[in-house]
């Protein structure tokens, strides 16, 4: 009996051995997310990570906030998580201490909770201001003289007794308005600020929209933020169940800064990318894992086309509407030269464009002409003629040397010029030409460009150059050969003391048009080649109703909308189908015993 034993011993060892090997692989790990966009990253790198090492791994557990994925944590629903020290330790009620890891970890440790090391960025809030009105405030301080401060807040914000508003408007010495605006979404309450309806938004460090609406987050001189590390979190007890789960997940440490992580979240918030593909593709660029041993799933894309270093306010709001008529797409922007050619050829689906790029200039007819290979969808804004010429300048307008931009920027000063039968001297960036006519190298420069540019308002705040009107200069006869210029005006502001009259021209989202004779018009661009596919109606409503824009494209501009009232006209009731179907029988019959009466058979005359 015992020699029976002792030769089945190592057979018993082996068993036992595999039957606690296999336990620790086959038993499915559960990773808890919090309800946004970096968690469920996150959770795809940590899962990944996992089955590379012959794990399994059970579906995302939702846990929705810190209460709830604690909870889960502490009974048992789920075995790992992201989480963050500054949150750890207000969640807690921690006494105030500095907000270290190891701080964190001793106070976690009796409750069941490993934070093991940091992933190597700060999700703390932040406040945030576009970067031109950022620009020359020394930190959060500086907002002090500001009075009385409008906050764009996520709802949680209000509630945190020691990094909230109420604590953050005391440290500082600020003057909040009575009543914060409440916006969960992190773009939307950019954009808030963006349009007026705020002076200040909080946001956490890692949100994409930061870097796509152009947003700086002010220095924090009296430390008053803690730092909020990202951190793997693991239950004790899934530990002991899964031995290597640790060290499975011990390569993301340090591997991803707060710029990597923002532009990880920007791929998903903004651009619409799949959160798997999106973590996947990070560990393969980051030699973390085999890249034949996983999938990353790139679907099709709805390309953005934008002319090169212009018209960059308007995208944003271009690609969230294109989202909302693409939902599962991912919409990515692409600065191109001729963005109009990215339509015709099918490279792009959509472009931002100025309303004089939907024409062309026709030499046989000597003026411009409609494009109709494209046609504008909506209206994303408009621009404005900015004559600049310096301050002490007694000339006119536009006379002497003038300078206009390079590429599509320029086409419509250069339109203006060739009309008035003058040559411009100079072809440049808007700063360069700025810097010309500040020098006197140029007497003047037009600049196509919003109302609030940043950069042309801060050159014009020295009091060295001025703007000149337009009055009455797109006469009848012009404004038939330059049918994208519509009268204008720039509102008071530096370099002049009213407002200023002048022309503007819309900024559309365009996409390609039809490519049959018929939808095109027939006109002079109807036999021109395109590969562009168009925007069927049903989206191009969704994109209306997503930018909120009531505006129409100009008339004369190739639209959407012109075609789809042409090609869509209103059903029959169904009676008046019926009837119309009954009586065009009868006047075939009709018309039918007529033919029968002329040409039918005549009968022999009677003797």
């Amino acid at each position: 009996m015992s020699g029976a034993i002792m030769r089945r011993a190592p057979l018993l060892l082996a068993l036992a051995i595999c039957s606690a090997s296999c336990a620790d692989r086959a038993t499915p790990v559960r990773i808890g997310v919090k309800g946004f966009a970096e968690q469920t990253i996150l959770a795809e790198m940590m899962a990944t990570l996992l089955r590379q090492t012959g794990h399994a791994v059970a579906p995302l557990v939702v846990c929705e906030d810190t209460w709830g994925c604690h909870r889960a944590l502490r009974e048992r629903r789920i075995d790992v998580l992201v989480d963050y020290t500054g949150t750890g330790l207000n969640y807690i009620a921690a006494p105030p201490g500095p907000a270290t890891i190891e701080r964190v970890r001793a106070l976690y440790a009796p409750l069941g909770f490993e934070w093991r090391v940091p992933l190597g960025f700060d999700n703390g809030y932040r406040v945030l201001l576009p970067d031109d009105v950022a620009e020359g405030l020394s930190g959060i301080g500086g907002l002090s003289a500001r009075g009385p401060l409008r906050f764009a807040v996520p709802d949680e914000y209000l509630r945190r007794p020691r990094d909230g508003l109420a604590a953050l408007v005391s440290r500082y010495g600020l003057q909040a308005a009575r009543e914060p605006l409440i916006i969960e979404s992190p773009q939307s309450r950019y954009e808030a600020v963006r349009i007026g309806r705020a002076d200040v938004a909080i946001g956490y460090a890692t949100d994409g929209a930061i870097d796509e609406l152009g947003f700086t987050a002010l220095a924090d001189p009296a430390a008053f933020f803690p730092p909020y590390e990202g951190v793997i979190v693991l239950r004790a007890g899934a530990m002991a169940q899964h031995p290597a789960l640790g060290e499975a997940l011990d390569p993301l440490a340090g591997r991803i800064d707060t710029a990597t992580m923002r532009r990880l979240n920007g791929q998903v918030q903004i651009e619409g990318r799949d959160a798997a593909s999106v973590a996947r593709t990070f560990l393969v660029e980051a030699g973390l894992v085999d890249p034949d041993a996983v999938t990353v799933e790139v679907g099709p894309e709805v390309v953005l086309g934008r002319p090169e270093g212009v018209l960059e306010q308007a995208v944003p709001s271009a690609r969230r509407a294109l989202r909302a008529a693409f939902p599962d797409r991912p919409v990515r922007v692409e600065a191109h030269r001729a963005p109009k050619e990215q339509l015709t050829t099918g490279a792009a689906r959509a472009a931002v464009l100025g309303a004089e790029q939907l024409f062309r200039w026709s030499v046989r007819r000597r003026r411009w002409v409609r494009d109709d290979r494209v046609e504008a969808l909506a209206v994303l804004g408009e621009r404005r003629m900015h004559v600049v010429r310096r301050a002490n300048d007694p000339g006119e307008a536009l006379a002497g040397r003038l300078g206009i931009e390079t590429g599509t920027a320029g086409r419509a000063a250069k339109a203006m010029l060739d009309a008035l039968g003058l040559r411009r001297t100079r072809r440049a960036g808007s700063a360069a030409l700025l810097t010309a006519v500040k020098d006197g190298a140029l007497d003047g420069a037009l600049i196509f460009a919003a109302p609030d540019d940043a950069p042309l308002s801060g050159a014009l705040q020295s009091g060295e150059l001025a703007l000149r009107g337009l009055d009455g200069w797109l006469t009848a006869e012009r404004a038939v050969r330059m049918p994208f210029l519509r009268m204008a005006r720039i509102p008071a502001g530096p370099g002049r003391a009213g407002p200023v009259e002048t022309v503007g021209a819309q900024v559309v989202l365009a996409g390609a048009a039809p490519g049959d004779a018929l939808t095109r018009g027939g006109g002079p661009a109807a036999a021109l080649p395109t590969g562009g596919t168009p925007i069927d109606a049903s989206r191009v409503r969704t994109i209306v109703d997503a930018l909120g824009v009531a505006e129409a494209p100009d008339p004369a501009l190739p639209n959407a909308w012109q075609r789809s009232q042409a090609r869509s006209p209103p059903e029959p009731e169904g009676w008046r189908e019926a009837l119309e179907v009954v009586l065009n029988g009868l006047i075939l019959l009709f018309s039918g015993w007529l033919a029968w009466l002329l040409l039918g058979p005549r009968r022999p005359d009677a003797g």
